[in-house]
C-alpha cells in the first residue's frame, strides 16, 4: 500500500485536477495540484487566485480508505506553504483553513 498514491488519488477526486504527492512521511506531505489556481487577465497582468482550502475535508476523503482506522492524522498542519509558479508564496501556521489567495506576478521590465 502506497499512502502517497492514495493521497494523490484522493486529491484528484476532491479537486477534479491532476495531483502529485511529491513527498510523504508521518509528519509531512508535499502535494502539487495542477491548475488549482484560476487565472484572469487584467491591466496589471495575469492574476492567479487559489480558493480557500479547508483541511478537515481531508478527513472525509481519508475515511473512504480501509487504512483510515489505523491512522490518527492532524488536519491542521503546523506549517502550510502555498507557492505560485513564479516562486511567490505565503506561509500559514497551525491553520485548519487557508484563506483564498490572490496574486498578480510582477511584469518583467516594469
Amino acid at each position: 500500500m502506497d499512502p502517497g498514491a492514495r493521497l494523490a488519488e484522493a486529491a484528484c477526486s476532491e479537486y477534479n485536477r491532476e495531483a502529485t504527492v511529491n513527498a510523504v512521511s508521518p509528519t509531512f506531505v508535499q502535494l502539487t495540484v495542477s491548475g488549482f489556481a484560476s487565472r484572469s487577465a487584467g491591466d496589471d497582468g495575469i492574476t492567479m487566485k487559489i480558493p480557500a482550502l479547508l483541511f478537515r475535508n481531508a478527513d472525509k476523503i481519508l475515511n473512504q480508505y480501509w487504512f483510515a482506522r489505523l491512522m490518527n492524522p492532524d488536519f491542521s498542519p503546523h506549517i502550510s506553504r502555498v507557492t505560485f509558479p513564479d516562486g511567490y508564496g505565503e506561509t500559514f501556521t497551525s491553520q485548519a483553513k487557508l484563506p483564498a489567495i490572490t496574486h498578480t506576478p510582477a511584469r518583467s521590465g516594469h
